[in-house]
């Protein structure tokens, strides 16, 4: 069996863009979807969120894992984040 890989006992600055460079955070509605999906996340006890700041086409964030892997904290906040703008109607959109 294989084991699980944990081994992020951390915090990290992370940094992440959107498609392209698209400004998709100037749209308000969806800036307020990002803080949501973050915060949605962090009360699901994913991750630690420190700190974050929200760019027009770029992300910061401050995040320790819990239980997980960084690559799968980020996979919450960005994938989680892609869902809920699908849901939205914008399903052709890229995001990351």
């Amino acid at each position: 069996m294989k084991p699980k890989r944990v081994h992020n006992f951390g915090t990290y600055f992370v940094s992440t863009q959107a498609w392209g460079r698209r400004t998709l955070l100037r749209v308000d509605e969806l800036a307020k979807l990002l803080v949501s999906t973050l915060y949605e996340y962090r009360s699901r006890g994913s991750y630690l969120l420190h700190d974050f700041v929200a760019m027009p086409d770029h992300l910061y964030l401050i995040v320790t894992p819990r239980g997980i892997t960084l690559e799968g904290a980020l996979q919450f906040g960005e994938g989680g984040y892609s869902y809920a703008v699908g849901q939205t109607g914008r399903t052709k959109l890229e995001v990351w």
